[in-house]
């Protein structure tokens, strides 16, 4: 999930692709790993979907702790994850 597909103020998440993760660490000449953002098998999969408050209040933390660590969460970044981890952790 991005930060663009979540609308704080509106409480909604938008469901509009799927991430691909690709494990590269195993084989021989290629390292590290990485993800793609695909579209959703199908039409039906793309929605909205309301956000509860505990969710939207977890939302708001991770925000700020990325704030925090210097990582860039604005929204017209697209490639900014929500839950950010290092490839191999």
């Amino acid at each position: 999930m991005r930060w663009c597909d979540i609308d704080m103020e509106s409480g909604m998440i938008d469901v509009n692709h799927t991430l691909v993760y690709y494990d590269h660490r195993t084989e021989g000449s290629k390292s590290g790993c990485y993800f793609n953002v695909n579209t959703t098998k199908t039409p039906a999969s793309m929605r909205q979907v309301p956000m509860l408050g505990f969710v939207k209040e977890a939302f708001e933390q991770e925000k700020q702790k990325q704030e925090d660590l210097g990582l860039h969460i604005r929204k017209e970044n697209i490639q900014s994850v929500v839950c950010s981890f290092f490839c191999g952790n």
